[in-house]
């Protein structure tokens, strides 16, 4: 991810390109953040709300991503 994020910045011109690596980061940092709490506590895995929440943000970074 760092290599491909250096390639976008150094090669692809504008400089914003850098956000897309870190919005995927973020998803990635909230999605295993999820995984690691349900894997302590099922309980965790009953909140459905944060289903929701987790897979809104994945559509979204897929929806920046495209354009």
């Amino acid at each position: 991810m760092v290599l491909i994020t250096w390639i976008g910045v150094k090669f692809i011109g504008g400089g914003h390109s850098y956000w897309l690596g870190f919005a995927n980061g973020i998803v990635h940092c909230i999605l295993y953040s999820y995984y690691l709490l349900t894997a302590y506590d099922s309980k965790y895995g009953q909140l459905v709300w944060l289903k929701k929440f987790i897979t809104q943000a994945q559509l979204v970074s897929y929806w920046i991503k495209l354009y």
